[in-house]
């Protein structure tokens, strides 16, 4: 799990499902509507990264941008699941913009709940795979 920042103001949210000695297990409430997320072990409520994060995520929860096409800003998800048999991960998938749920400051590691701002799009996907697929991940963490 982690972050990648781009020079345009889009971030991405990198994080392992069922991680084998995982101290946190990231899960998908709400029938996947939403995401857990752990900041890394030196990451803080004033962590630059943190605190871009969270202006980023409250801007999208109070207002959708016209287009996406035409965002400058904005966290995207990106999943992927351990798969035990194989003693492997899967390959990362996009799930799509985030907007801010909550956070528990000052906890460690530092606990977000992110919104799915595209759960629509995936679970209604006219490619029955993107459906398939997005439905395995949330399933994966129940």
């Amino acid at each position: 799990s982690g972050v990648q920042e781009w020079g345009n103001g889009v971030s991405f949210l990198w994080v392992n499902l069922n991680a084998p000695k995982a101290e946190v297990l990231n899960t998908f409430p709400h029938n996947g509507r939403q995401i857990t997320w752990y900041g890394g072990s030196k990451m803080h409520d004033q962590t630059p990264v943190i605190q871009r994060l969270l202006r980023v995520g409250q801007q999208r929860m109070i207002q959708q941008p016209p287009s996406p096409d035409k965002e400058t800003n904005g966290i995207i998800l990106w999943c992927r699941r351990h798969m035990p048999t194989e003693k492997t991960f899967s390959p990362y998938t996009c799930l799509g913009r985030l907007s801010y749920q909550t956070h528990e400051p000052g906890s460690a590691p530092l606990s977000f709940l992110w919104n799915l701002v595209d759960y629509e799009n995936l679970t209604n996907h006219p490619n029955r795979d993107v459906r398939d697929t997005f439905n395995a991940l949330v399933a994966s963490t129940e």
